[in-house]
């Protein structure tokens, strides 16, 4: 078996659309005025931006899990940013392609926050329930389909 390492994305609704359409397997590409992907070492440090920076830009803020070829990653340093658990890697955008394909198995989501803001309710387009229910209903959909 591969040595692999764990890491977490804080997300929104858009990049959680576009890794259902992947299948659960890779990250979208960035945009124009984002030069790195920025992988967390820490699921509680994903969990605080998921809530203070995807839930209050978007109206939901999803964390995933995945896992990463440690030999991949050991081109790449991680960066210390702010507190003593906010350890993430940089990765140039012109990379990701080559990141996605050394990602062993599915992106799960582990987390999901949602706001009160309708507009939600009509992206899903699934019956209220507990949000990590509505991700993991969503994610069993996608993998029969």
């Amino acid at each position: 078996m591969q040595n692999s390492i764990t890491l977490y994305r804080p997300i929104g609704p858009g990049q959680l659309t576009a890794i259902i359409r992947a299948h659960w397997r890779e990250f979208p590409p960035r945009l124009a005025h984002q030069p790195f992907f920025f992988p967390l070492l820490d699921k509680q440090y994903a969990q605080r931006v998921a809530r203070q920076w995807n839930l209050s830009n978007s109206g939901a803020g999803f964390v995933t899990q995945f896992k990463v070829q440690a030999d991949f990653l050991d081109q790449y340093e991680p960066k210390r940013i702010g507190g003593p658990s906010n350890w993430e890697y940089r990765i140039p955008a012109h990379a990701l392609v080559d990141f996605n394909q050394h990602i062993l198995g599915q992106i799960q989501v582990v987390d999901a926050y949602f706001s009160q803001q309708p507009r939600m309710a009509e992206q899903l387009a699934f019956p209220p329930r507990h949000p990590i229910q509505q991700v993991a209903a969503m994610q069993a959909h996608t993998r029969l389909t």
